[in-house]
């Protein structure tokens, strides 16, 4: 697990996690339809690799709760999160980028509620 600043337990409350894969989908530039879609672009699989990352430490929701969300099996949610995770360990600038996408998608899907 990362050591990013996650958001107080006080906005996570009003944060659903429709909102929050809304939020990804916009700050990347990914049609929801796409991400819901099951397609396999890469910028399509990165904001379905970082919602289901972000539902899960952010939202403590079970990976069949966020396979449900992104519309995907509960097997392939914990491939994500796992892959989010290798890539956060494995390559720092990537993990500095994450950080302020995830600040913004944070932003965006507390505004929603």
């Amino acid at each position: 697990m990362t050591a990013m600043a996650r958001p107080s337990k006080a906005r996570l409350c009003c944060v659903r996690p429709d909102d929050l894969v809304r939020a990804v989908c916009e700050v990347l530039g990914v049609p929801l339809s796409e991400l819901r879609a099951g397609r396999r672009s890469q910028r399509v699989v990165m904001a379905r690799r970082t919602a289901a990352w972000m539902m899960r430490w952010g939202l403590g929701m079970s990976l069949p709760e966020i396979g449900r969300a992104l519309g995907v099996d509960h097997s392939s949610v914990r491939h994500a999160i796992l892959q989010m995770e290798a890539d956060i360990e494995g390559d720092p600038s990537f993990a500095t980028d994450l950080e302020e996408f995830v600040t913004a998608a944070w932003e965006k899907a507390s505004s929603r509620g």
